[in-house]
């Protein structure tokens, strides 16, 4: 497999006052916001990604809706759902050459803070080389694109508390609410002793908490929710409302009381297909592909992931780990996800990473394939508007 080429681009949007409020003023060529060339690039490289920076210089927030390309073969891999005022945001591109010439292109960014307001800019470069014998990322792979691309989410940190700073609230008997949101069968399997058991959505309905300091729990790698509620919660009233940071997993992991079957409680790292993709738009998740041989499929389904194989030399595998999470040392909301291609013998990889004292770790059931396998029912259901639009249209029974 040909070696990949990463090609780091900067590209500021810097769009006119006059045509949106939230950016400074730049140069316009041919009705565009902003024409990017990336230059040349190898017709060997099975991809091209390049990172574009989303200046906010106006004092509200950027909210972005949609992301889309008028090329099949540009995929939007990702774009920050707001920017704060005065910040930055990245959108995430990849380029999947399909044969060699001349690329143009547009990139629009939909917009929700006015009516039809549209960021649009043009792409275009030239690919150099020859087609044959390249492996290739198939962008008419029967996974959408709008499947894969993230919405990225920042985490408030101030909602999050960590597993020593409740258990020093508990050892001074300190008044804390645990509160265990999971399903009650999963509850009565093994808990945090004292907390109790209640569905995240009848939190609201106790007014009786509203006074006491909650922490909500699940199995932590559930996060988005938890922290949605919290903030409905407070500005319902609540005084004080945290998540807790990595869940029960991470309770488990600090050797923490647990109550209950032991042996399910192995099972508490295993993340199912459905959840990580609710997850992967939250920034902090390190994605890591530990299948002897990364894939072209495994790029195209999880593009974010950090191919680093699980082979015979142990210790290089966990300097490698090691590697991949100091690059986010500071970053205590950092969650890791580990998958193969199957998502068998995690066992081993587990062990390795134990000992290394690395937590807040879970691991893909069912990994790539189970993965792929819930992407294709997703599609089943997922239509662009257009398309739905367009078969209508076509119905041939229809008046």
């Amino acid at each position: 497999m040909s070696q990949r080429i990463f090609i780091a681009l900067t590209l500021c949007v810097l769009v006119g006052l006059l045509i949106h409020p939230h950016a400074s003023a730049t140069e316009h060529t041919s009705g565009y916001e902003h024409v990017f060339d990336f230059g040349s690039a190898s017709m060997e490289s099975d991809e091209i990604r390049s990172t574009f920076v989303i200046s906010n210089h106006g004092n509200d927030t950027l909210k972005i809706k949609n992301a889309h390309s008028s090329c099949d073969f540009v995929q939007i891999l990702s774009y920050p759902q707001e920017i704060p005022p005065h910040e930055n945001g990245d959108l995430q591109i990849r380029l999947i050459p399909t044969e060699p010439g001349e690329v143009k292109c547009e990139i629009l960014l939909e917009t929700k803070n006015s009516p039809d307001a549209v960021l649009r800019y043009a792409l275009k470069g030239t690919i150099e080389g020859d087609i044959s014998g390249i492996e290739k990322i198939q962008p008419n792979c029967d996974i959408p694109p709008g499947l894969i691309t993230r919405k990225l989410r920042k985490r408030n940190p101030a909602f999050a508390i960590s597993v020593e700073s409740v258990l020093r609230k508990l050892k001074k008997k300190q008044e804390i609410v645990l509160i265990d949101v999971r399903k009650r069968d999963e509850f009565e399997k093994f808990r945090i002793p004292g907390s109790i058991n209640m569905p995240l959505f009848t939190i609201k309905t106790k007014g009786f908490l509203k006074s006491k300091p909650l922490v909500l729990i699940n199995a932590g790698y559930h996060y988005g929710p938890l922290e949605q509620e919290c903030k409905h919660l407070g500005d319902s009233g609540f005084t004080g409302v945290w998540v807790l940071n990595g869940g029960l997993n991470a309770w488990r992991q600090k050797g923490a009381p647990l109550n209950g079957d032991i042996f399910a409680q192995k099972e508490l790292n295993r993340m199912p297909p459905q959840v990580f993709f609710e997850e992967k738009n939250d920034e902090n998740w390190l994605v890591i592909d530990v299948s002897k041989s990364e894939s072209s499929e495994g790029r195209y389904l999880i593009p974010h992931a950090m191919a680093i194989p699980f082979g015979d030399d142990p210790e290089q595998f966990v300097s490698r780990i090691k590697r991949a999470i100091g690059g986010h040392k500071g970053n205590l909301l950092l969650s890791v996800l580990i998958f193969n291609e199957g998502g068998e013998q995690y066992e081993r990889v587990e062990k390795l990473i134990q000992e290394t004292g690395i937590t807040n770790v879970f691991y893909l059931k069912d990994g790539l394939n189970g993965y792929k396998a819930f992407l294709r029912r997703q599609a089943l259901m997922w239509q662009p508007k257009e398309h739905s639009t367009r078969t209508l249209k076509k119905c041939a029974t229809c008046p």
